[in-house]
């Protein structure tokens, strides 16, 4: 039986593979990107760290 639910985007929690292990639990889960301060976004090089996500992560809010 599959059901909804929601994870709380969480500061070092949330990242793709924890994304990926909540859909394997339920396609209906409802994902989010890590929570992630703006100035790591602005002064950090590796940008990508943060926003990346795999297909079957989708849709990521």
């Amino acid at each position: 039986m599959d059901r909804t639910f929601c994870i709380a985007p969480m500061m070092g929690r949330t990242d793709t593979h924890f994304r990926n292990l909540c859909r394997f639990a339920s396609k209906h889960a409802v994902l989010f990107t890590e929570m992630v301060h703006s100035n790591a976004l602005l002064k950090n090089k590796r940008i990508d760290k943060y926003i990346q996500k795999t297909d079957i992560e989708n849709p990521v809010v």
